[in-house]
């Protein structure tokens, strides 16, 4: 992740859009790391929003989405690869646009008036499912 944030970082650095084809080339940038690369931006310019904003009574929040069922899922799985197919498998399904516009409208709410500069996961636990595995956690019973 750490190294995701600087490659961020630089992105968000860029003046120019002209400047993009160089960055991807000089930093390698595959499609895999564009897409992890392009949700870490995404995030960090949320938060980087959140203090300009909350001074304006306004905020921001990003939302991460797990896969879902849409009509580019097939092209999604294939590009990321076993990451995509493993993800999907911990949940057992992929959640549906609904799922996700649920917690989109929810953020976008007044009942949410508190949450400011949060990327909220909307990934059917996958991300907590593979932190737990990765300090194995298991709490079975």
């Amino acid at each position: 992740m750490a190294r995701e944030h600087r490659r961020s970082e630089k992105l968000l650095a860029l003046k120019n859009p002209s400047e993009l084809k160089g960055f991807v080339s000089d930093l390698e940038i595959d499609p895999t790391r564009a897409y992890n690369l392009s949700k870490e931006a995404i995030i960090a310019y949320t938060k980087g929003l959140t203090k300009a904003l909350v001074a304006r009574d306004m905020r921001a929040n990003s939302v991460s989405p797990a896969p879902v069922a849409t009509a580019i899922l097939g092209d999604f799985m294939s590009s990321l690869g076993d990451r995509a197919v493993n993800a999907l498998a911990l949940p057992g399904w992929a959640a549906s646009a609904l799922e996700d516009a649920q917690v989109i409208v929810f953020m976008a709410s007044e009942e949410s008036h508190w949450i400011k500069g949060h990327n909220i996961l909307v990934d059917g636990d996958v991300s907590a499912m593979i932190t737990a595995d990765a300090l194995d956690l298991h709490f079975d019973e």
